[in-house]
């Protein structure tokens, strides 16, 4: 039995924001966290406003319209050398909760150095020739997406020196060290307490604080004022001021429909054919002698075997080009179908060979016509979504699948299966009737499930309206059949 799996969905992954990491409650299976870290890959995180203290004055900087990007800062080991992030730094160690609970946050700046904003040319409203001895405040806007109802959201923040959080423009907070109106004042000890700069705060906001879908988080960091006259000591200024924020918030949401890892949708053909043991015969009604004889073969079933096609009935090469069951047929055929007609015996005349004490053995089973009950077995490793059998039979069908949904040929009656397989019982039109039946969710199961398909042979002589001979030749008999089955399955392992 032939199977083809087709990917038909592509998976569809919800775009997080921000957020490196997205992870189901072990405690609630409905709960999952959305984590927000300050970095500077991607564009989650701009600066949409600046403090200059160039001067000893405030100037306020707009970039709203056209955002900065975020760098990372260049953290102070140990005053001894600047490189970025190497080994374990004195912001790592006076700022310890982002290192203990191994944070992926970084400390973010406008540039590397406090230093940096000399480097503006200086018509440049950001431009401050001595940015590491003024100090300097900038904002920060985080955006964040929550695929679900918000329940609650953590974050830790610090700054060197100083810093104020609030999400949507509603709950905010600030380091306690700091009073209100802050970022407008020089930025001395007054203002913003250098030994500040080693305070985590951490703030949780509510659930009436967030929204299902994009969300915006503000930091706004304070690095101090650093001269002598304020009590400082050391040059450069930008060597022992150095200026930066971290911060991370884990986002609490609730969405039991939410999946971050979601299900996709595939195809799986079910076709006849004589390859494998998929489908096997498991009954034959035989017709010798005029009468039925029912001859199970459930407990040892027949393997099928390919027809032999009616090629223009001038000789009998099985699948010799297009046949007259393909064009009569025309489904499968336009359908690009690998689908195979199948039958007991390549010819209609096979049973004649068995011996004569075999219950299947009919002299002249070309003559009083055969029913077969195939079995076909399959398995749906997913959960089912619904299933699309096309079947033709030479010359009538009854289909079936897991003993339930029930169809047949329109030209049959309840029974047919028992008759002498005259006319009035299996019209020989019949045999380019092709099925389209639908079974839906509630008649499949996962794993593994059965179709069966009751193919008749009618009966062939002249005082039934036929002529021409042999029989086997002008009476063929087969089924030929389809079922494409959908169903969703998840990638991620249980």
């Amino acid at each position: 039995m032939t199977k083809r799996i087709l990917l038909v969905l592509v998976i569809v992954l919800t775009a997080m924001l921000a957020a490196p990491s997205v992870r189901a409650d072990d405690a609630n299976c409905c709960y999952h966290y959305v984590t927000v870290v300050s970095d500077d890959v991607g564009t989650d995180t701009v600066i949409t406003k600046i403090y200059n203290k160039a001067g000893g004055t405030t100037s306020v900087v707009d970039l709203s319209g056209s955002p900065l990007p975020v760098v990372r800062a260049s953290e102070p080991y140990a005053y001894t050398s600047e490189p970025p992030d190497s080994g374990v730094t004195i912001w790592d160690t006076g700022v310890a909760w982002f290192l203990a609970h191994g944070s992926v946050a970084d400390w973010i700046w406008e540039t590397p150095l406090t230093n940096g904003p000399a480097s503006y040319a200086p018509a440049d409203p950001r431009y401050d020739a001595a940015a590491d001895t003024n100090g300097r405040v900038v904002l920060f806007k985080t955006t964040f997406n929550i695929p679900g109802t918000p329940v609650n959201a953590v974050l830790h923040v610090a700054a060197d020196n100083g810093f104020e959080v609030w999400v949507n423009n509603s709950a905010h907070h600030r380091n306690p060290a700091l009073a209100a109106g802050w970022e407008l004042t020089t930025l001395h000890e007054a203002g913003l307490p250098g030994a500040a700069w080693n305070t985590v705060g951490q703030y949780t906001f509510s659930a009436a604080n967030l929204v299902q879908g994009l969300n915006t988080l503000y930091v706004l960091a304070g690095n101090e004022y650093y001269a002598e006259d304020d009590g400082n000591g050391g040059t450069p200024a930008w060597f022992n001021n150095p200026g930066a924020t971290i911060f991370q918030l884990d986002v609490k949401f609730d969405n039991c429909s939410y999946n971050p890892c979601p299900p996709v949708t595939l195809n799986m053909n079910i076709v006849s054919d004589d390859v494998g043991t998929d489908t096997v015969i498991t009954k034959i009604y035989n017709k010798a002698g005029g009468t039925t004889s029912v001859v199970d073969l459930s407990g040892s079933p027949l393997p099928v075997v390919r027809a032999s096609e009616p090629y223009a009935y001038t000789s009998e090469p099985p699948d010799s080009g297009v046949t007259i069951w393909d064009t009569g047929v025309a489904w499968f055929l336009a359908h690009g179908s690998v689908a195979d007609w199948i039958w007991e015996t390549p010819l209609t005349n096979g049973p004649a060979s068995y011996a004569p004490a075999d219950p299947r053995y009919d002299a002249a089973a070309d003559t009083n016509g055969r029913v077969v009950l195939f079995k076909t077995t399959f398995n749906i490793p997913g959960t089912p979504v619904n299933a699309v059998l096309h079947v033709a039979a030479d010359n009538g069908f009854e289909v079936w699948v897991n003993n339930s949904a029930h169809h047949r040929n329109p030209a049959l009656a309840a029974g047919w299966e028992l008759t002498t397989l005259h006319e009035a019982g299996l019209p020989g039109a019949a045999w380019n009737t092709v099925g389209q039946y639908t079974f839906s969710a509630a008649n499949l199961v996962q794993g593994l499930n059965t179709l069966y398909v009751l193919a008749g042979n009618e009966y062939y002589a002249e005082d039934d309206g036929n002529g021409g001979t042999p029989a086997w030749f002008n009476n063929p008999g087969a089924t030929i059949f389809q079922l494409d089955v959908t169903y969703t399955w998840s990638p991620c392992p249980s």
